[in-house]
C-alpha cells in the first residue's frame, strides 16, 4: 500500500504542470501518468479489500469505502471555481499539488497502512459461487 500511495503522488504532477502553462504534449503525458497511478491504485485498492475483508462483509465494508471517497466531491466541485477565482488559479493548482503530497505521505506513515501486504499465510477466500 506504501508503493502504491507514492505512486499516487504523480497525479500531484499533473497540477503542478498545469499551473505553468504546459503545452499539450507535455500535459497529455501527465494526465496519462495521472490515469496509469489512479487506475492501479484502484485495482490494489479492490485486491486489498478482496483478500482482507470476509466475503460476507465485502460489499458492506467497499461501500463505505466508495462514500468515504466521494462524499465531499461535490462540495469540492462547488468550491473549486470560487477558491481559485479568490487565489488566482496557479496558486490553487500548486497549493492541490501541495496537498496531495502531503496528505499521501500522512497517510503512507500510518502503521495500518504499512502493514498491509499479502504475505502473510493466509490464502484469499474465493467468494461463494452463485447461479443465476
Amino acid at each position: 500500500m506504501v508503493t502504491t500511495g507514492l505512486l499516487l503522488m504523480v497525479s500531484a504532477a499533473q497540477n503542478l504542470i498545469l499551473a505553468f502553462h504546459p503545452t499539450t504534449a507535455l500535459l497529455a503525458l501527465a494526465a496519462t501518468g495521472s490515469g496509469f497511478a489512479f487506475a492501479l491504485g484502484s485495482v490494489v485498492w479492490d485486491t486489498v479489500l478482496q483478500r482482507k475483508v470476509p466475503p460476507e462483509k465485502l460489499a458492506r465494508v467497499a461501500s463505505y469505502a466508495w462514500m468515504g471517497a466521494m462524499v465531499f466531491l461535490p462540495a469540492g466541485y462547488a468550491l473549486a471555481g470560487p477558491i481559485a477565482m479568490a487565489i488566482g488559479l496557479k496558486t490553487y493548482l500548486l497549493i492541490a499539488a501541495g496537498w496531495i503530497v502531503a496528505s499521501t505521505l500522512f497517510v503512507i506513515r500510518l502503521r495500518a497502512v504499512r502493514e498491509v501486504g499479502f504475505d502473510d499465510g493466509t490464502e484469499a477466500v474465493p467468494a461463494p459461487a452463485q447461479s443465476f
